[in-house]
């Protein structure tokens, strides 16, 4: 099963809903390592539903547009966009919780 490595978006993104083609990632924060069969189990386990979630247990506010996830094993990172994800370039280092 993939794993992700889960970063906010420390300011809001600009408006629109529409994911960069890359991301600073000095504007993230690095909150979760989640195991997930794809970005849409991602994505539900980072919002709150029922009170079980991944976001929950840390005390975290839900992925929102902008926020950014990373396959830790192939690379890959991922924008949330307004409606699934798309894939982006990243550069800078992320900043620690």
């Amino acid at each position: 099963m993939p794993t992700y490595s889960v970063m906010y978006r420390v300011d809001m993104p600009p408006p629109g809903g529409k994911a960069p083609a890359d991301v600073d990632l000095s504007d993230y924060q690095a909150v979760a390592t989640v195991e997930a069969p794809d970005l849409d189990a991602l994505f539900r386990d980072m919002n709150a539903v029922d009170g079980t979630e991944t976001c929950c247990k840390l005390r975290v506010r839900s992925m929102s547009v902008g926020d950014v996830a990373i396959d830790t094993a192939m690379g890959e990172a991922w924008c949330c966009a307004g409606f699934g994800w798309e894939p982006v370039t990243t550069r800078g280092a992320v900043r620690c919780a």
